[in-house]
């Protein structure tokens, strides 16, 4: 991206779920240390799938906080 305005409303409902998923995780003001996500991979490109569960991995591990999928 360059520093021109981004319409959020124009993208994906997967990558509005994704985002909303990865700020919250990153911002964590809430403490928790568990998270159930259902489905946040069913809207996504099979390559940010692989991506976005690497992802995961790593926040969980890096941050002690216990990530569970269905």
């Amino acid at each position: 991206f360059d520093s021109s305005e981004y319409d959020l409303s124009l993208t994906g409902s997967g990558f509005l779920q994704t985002l909303n998923i990865i700020l919250d995780l990153y911002s964590n003001n809430n403490g928790y240390k568990l998270y159930l996500l259902d489905e946040p991979d069913s809207h996504l490109h099979r390559a940010i799938q692989h991506k976005f569960l690497s992802f995961l991995q790593t926040v969980s591990k890096n941050s002690n906080i216990q990530i569970i999928i269905t």
